[in-house]
């Protein structure tokens, strides 16, 4: 598996013909009893099942829907010894070049992480410079230039003798005559000497190290920029191979996968089996008024796709009592900073309070902009699509008398509303998300910030109030069930049996 998370299980939004916020939220599986969904199987020769597939997500491309693969695994049976072989030399090549090039970023990041070590150290003394803060800068003689003198010459190292001497030196400003020192301080003539000294070497310092430092900074600038590029582009390199790699992993180290491999009664021990898995998301929208079927009126402007009550479905579920998606994904939860909150289109909106937004509200907020640039297969013009799940399940056995694939496609359409998809989009960001985090800790690195620029401020605590927003007593979805089944629901069913025939056709049925 390439992301080890559950799916969130859309069933749990399941809409029924007495609810009370069909206005607000919809997501129907039509028919009596789930007349849009079905478990369709098929076996022959090896390769014929695999044709099939790419025939059907092909297919699925050209009828008008989105398609995505949300995840996939592999399983093959030492016994299956050629099947088996080809899949572990695949798996070795990809060892390879993903040792190779995580030993060439570690490299690289420990460099970075030394620039910018060198990059701080010198970002504080520029910031002295310009702000011209002697203090500031006396303190960074003493402890990285004046250190370095030595044992008995250094300031540190006579504090013994002289126990002022440090606070003294502090308190000079362009003196260097040791008599005037003395007579400034109240302090002996010896140690008058040595701080004259030190004046003279620290003001030598200033004025040749002052003119170069802000070069050196911009230089490191650069360079640390140069190497985080590099990371950036192994990151990206790397990302494929071991996506891919994690979807050659065995079926088995995948909790969601292992129970029903260990009990199913196709894998026997022994004999040469293997099993593949792949789940497909598929959406489209769903435009039945174009077509002059539907006799109800839609909203003179389609609402933006995100609302207090998916809100609650995505963050926290106590609205409408669901396992949020938040359960499987916590940083959903995380707060982001105010600054960053005001940009967003939903708190513009007054859908999100701005002193509450949180991770989950910004990939939200992603959404809603792919959804008005019409992106992903999102139409602004429709408020209404068919969501589609797929579980495919494709299986081999060698015997002495011949080979054959079984493949299987476990079929369920959705109706819902645009919401409902926007939240399984954010699932699907979510995953990104986290494969993302696994790639940098693979890879070694942590989330940064941009080089050279100052860091946000602590994100205030919000309000224990969920939803501070003022929800209208009506939402802006056709929420009359007679309508919902006369006038969408044939769509659906039309658009499932379709699916359906199509698969019936390369099974060779009917």
């Amino acid at each position: 598996m390439v992301v080890d998370k559950p799916i969130f299980d859309l069933t749990q939004l399941k809409s029924e013909s007495e609810s009370r916020i069909l206005d607000w939220m919809q997501c129907w599986i039509p028919g009596k009893p789930l007349a849009t969904s079905t478990s369709l199987s098929y076996s022959g020769n090896v390769g014929s099942g695999t044709e099939i597939f790419y025939s059907f997500v092909s297919w699925l491309g050209k009828e008008g829907w989105e398609v995505i693969k949300i995840d996939e695994w592999i399983e093959v049976s030492p016994t299956h010894a050629q099947y088996y072989q080809l899949t572990q030399a695949q798996k070795s090549t990809l060892e390879e070049k993903i040792r190779v090039g995580l030993n060439t970023a570690a490299q690289l990041v420990g460099e970075y992480e030394m620039l910018l070590h060198d990059l701080r150290k010198y970002r504080e003394i520029v910031d002295a410079m310009e702000k011209k803060d002697e203090h500031r800068l006396r303190a960074i003689f003493v402890d990285q230039v004046d250190i370095h003198t030595g044992e008995g010459v250094s300031l540190r190292s006579i504090v013994a003798r002289w126990p002022t001497v440090i606070y003294d030196f502090m308190k000079l400003g362009e003196e260097e005559n040791p008599d005037e020192i003395a007579d400034k301080l109240g302090i002996s003539k010896a140690e008058a000497v040595i701080l004259a000294t030190k004046n003279k070497l620290y003001k030598t310092w200033r004025e040749i190290f002052g003119k170069e430092v802000k070069n050196r900074y911009t230089r490191i600038l650069v360079l640390a920029n140069s190497k985080k590029k590099m990371i950036e582009e192994y990151r990206n390199w790397l990302k494929p191979y071991i996506a891919r790699y994690k979807s050659i992993k065995l079926g088995t180290e995948a909790r969601e996968y292992r129970k029903s491999m260990i009990f199913s009664p196709f894998e026997i021990t022994g004999q040469a089996t293997f099993s593949n898995g792949i789940k497909l998301w598929a959406w489209q929208s769903v435009k039945v008024f174009e077509l002059g079927m539907v006799e109800v009126e839609l909203p003179k402007e389609i609402p933006i796709p995100y609302d207090p009550f998916i809100r609650d479905a995505l963050l926290f579920g106590k609205v409408i009592k669901v396992k949020p998606l938040s359960a499987i994904y916590p940083f959903l939860l995380d707060r982001i900073p105010e600054r960053e909150a005001k940009e967003l289109e939903v708190v513009k909106n007054g859908i999100v309070p701005v002193t509450d937004a949180r991770t989950g509200d910004k990939l939200a907020d992603d959404v809603v902009k792919m959804w008005k640039k019409g992106k992903m297969g999102l139409d602004s013009s429709t408020p209404f699509y068919e969501f589609m799940e797929v579980d495919v399940s494709r299986s081999g056995l060698k015997v002495p008398g011949g080979e054959f694939e079984d493949i299987s496609f476990d079929i369920r359409v959705y109706f819902v509303t645009q919401n409902v998809l926007l939240l399984k989009l954010v699932e699907m960001m979510c995953r990104e998300r986290e494969f993302e985090k696994y790639l940098d800790e693979i890879i070694g690195i942590e989330e940064e910030k941009e080089i050279g620029k100052k860091t946000t401020k602590e994100v205030k605590e919000a309000p224990k109030v969920r939803f501070t927003v003022r929800i209208p007593k009506r939402g802006p979805y056709i929420s009359q069930f007679e309508q919902i089944e006369s006038n969408f629901f044939p769509k659906v069913m039309g658009d499932f049996d379709d699916v359906r025939n199509f698969l019936f056709e390369k099974f060779g049925i009917g």
